[in-house]
């Protein structure tokens, strides 16, 4: 304890509220008067189980590589749009990757075209069967 100016020691609690000693002996006097049977928790047998209802999420099925690719490509290009607006706006000058992000552009729109190209040609070919 630090040191005190007046000379005076701190008074003990004035309520009386049990410290860590007295509740451990507490518990220790409950445990000592309740009964043997009620301390021991027994097994249930197997066939005495009950079934759980099912309460979590399933997991959703993967998607094919071509949806996951054309959500990424429609990403990337709402990063490239929202880089091109502040560049545009005269905001905070652009470093190396966000400039090369920005030169991308051309690429990832043919991309994501020949991807929406093919699920539509797909389509075609399923409809003229």
């Amino acid at each position: 304890m630090p040191h005190s100016y007046s000379g005076k020691k701190r008074v003990k609690r004035p309520d009386f509220r049990p410290n860590g000693k007295q509740r451990r002996k507490d518990n220790q006097a409950t445990a000592a008067a309740t009964p043997v049977e009620e301390l021991i928790i027994t097994r249930v047998h197997s066939s005495q189980r009950k079934e759980r209802p099912v309460t979590g999420v399933f997991k959703k099925k993967r998607s094919d590589p071509d949806t996951v690719r054309t959500r990424a490509l429609q990403k990337l290009l709402r990063q490239i749009a929202s880089l091109a607006e502040s560049h545009q706006s005269g905001g905070t000058p652009l470093n190396d990757a966000q400039l090369h992000k920005l030169g991308r552009f051309d690429a990832v729109v043919a991309e994501l075209e020949e991807l929406l190209g093919s699920d539509s040609e797909d389509e075609d070919e399923i409809d003229e069967e």
